[in-house]
């Protein structure tokens, strides 16, 4: 069983790993596809069972 504990809005993708839009729109995307990828891999680590957890608002990697 894996278990991916804390994925909230406020914490994944964390504010700081993410540079502002407003100071390089590039450095953004490149920063969210990163925090996205971490996200992906911790998930795909589970072979037969997977619980992601989060507090208040799931983060906006997460399927509605």
């Amino acid at each position: 069983m894996r278990r991916v504990i804390g994925v909230g809005e406020h914490a994944v993708p964390p504010a700081s790993a993410i540079t502002p839009a407003v100071v390089d729109l590039i450095a953004h995307h490149q920063d969210l596809q990163r925090e996205r990828c971490l996200l992906f891999v911790a998930a795909t680590r589970a072979r037969e069972e997977l619980t992601i957890s989060w507090h208040g608002a799931p983060s906006v990697f997460l399927p509605a």
